[in-house]
């Protein structure tokens, strides 16, 4: 199971609720017509945005060995090896198709914790970022959004795609003490979708939209940038795509979603 995998399983069998896109994605094919740009509720979890973060794979390799293969090289220092073997003591392993029942210990959040922290201590990415997952969920630790924002930005600033995502949403939104500043968290977000990070693309998409953070009201940049969201198969980017075409703001073009796309032309009747 690779890394991207883990991160889904993880936040889904932690308990975080499910995306409000699905919801929105239902309501536009059922007929109702969307708002110009659909964004998330306000959500005091991971979900829905974390569950459509992409980030880089940490060593495939690794990902495939066995409990006791990856406890000797994190015995041994491997960052990478930490941070997938700390994800083998939590919940999301319990949903990893096909997994060898070795490589399953018993759930550990303590355990999991100790060896995030044994490999941010090293400056691992995304040992970072994973710390900053539960202090925002308040699942291993106590809730605490001023430390998971800045556990992000360490994250952030060693690489790790979804840490860059989620400390540009908090420095967006003014969340764990952060003032709020699109402009701050444009770079954030740029970075993460370079880095494949679906959702950072929609929040570009968003700020175009709106022209926030110093850019320029372009609706067209806006569609762009939902398109590539689309691209890495965020249902958010489909819904606010649907939205920027159907109040007129951009054309449908081909490859566009279906539930955005324009009526299908009237059939000839041949019998006349």
């Amino acid at each position: 199971m690779n890394y991207r995998t883990s991160l889904v399983l993880l936040i889904s069998a932690l308990g975080f609720s499910s995306s409000p896109s699905l919801q929105a994605e239902a309501a536009l094919k059922a007929g109702a017509k969307p708002a110009p740009v659909i964004k998330p509720a306000p959500s005091d979890n991971l979900c829905p945005l974390l569950k459509e973060s992409y980030p880089q794979t940490v060593n495939d390799a690794l990902a495939k060995l066995s409990f006791m293969d990856l406890t000797a090289l994190a015995d041994k220092g491997n960052t990478d090896a930490m941070v997938l073997l700390a994800l083998r003591y939590t919940p999301a392993e319990r949903s990893a198709d096909g997994a060898d029942t070795q490589s399953r210990p018993p759930i550990d959040m303590d355990k999991a914790m100790a060896l995030f922290r044994a490999a941010a201590d090293k400056g691992h990415g995304y040992g970072e970022f994973y710390i900053g997952v539960a202090y925002m969920s308040g699942v291993g630790v106590a809730k605490d959004e001023a430390q998971a924002a800045q556990w992000f930005l360490r994250g952030a600033k060693h690489g790790a795609h979804a840490a860059q995502y989620w400390f540009g949403e908090m420095t967006a939104k003014g969340r764990g003490g952060l003032t709020a500043d699109w402009q701050a968290a444009k770079p954030y977000f740029a970075s993460a979708a370079e880095g494949g990070a679906p959702d950072a693309y929609v929040e570009l998409g968003y700020m175009y939209y709106r022209g926030l953070g110093g850019l320029t009201q372009d609706s067209h940049k806006a569609a762009f940038c939902y398109r590539q969201g689309i691209k890495l198969h965020s249902q958010i980017a489909q819904v606010s795509l649907a939205g920027l075409i159907n109040e007129g703001s951009v054309p449908w073009e081909p490859g566009d979603p279906d539930l955005a796309a324009p009526p299908a032309a009237p059939q000839s009747n041949p019998g006349k």
